[in-house]
């Protein structure tokens, strides 16, 4: 059973601050929900692979 980190929030500070002034942008991991590492390497692999 997974849980998720208690008291972990969400941190988009960096992706707030890149939009607008990169190519592209993709929001993985705790900047677009908090969880484990697992689930934001999961989100992450399919972006890398089409990158």
């Amino acid at each position: 059973m997974r849980q998720k980190n208690a008291g972990s929030t969400r941190s988009s500070a960096t992706s707030a601050a890149l939009e607008g002034g990169v190519p592209e942008l993709y929001a993985i991991g705790d900047c677009s929900e908090p969880g484990m590492i697992v689930d934001a390497v999961a989100a992450g692999w399919p972006v890398a692979k089409e990158i």
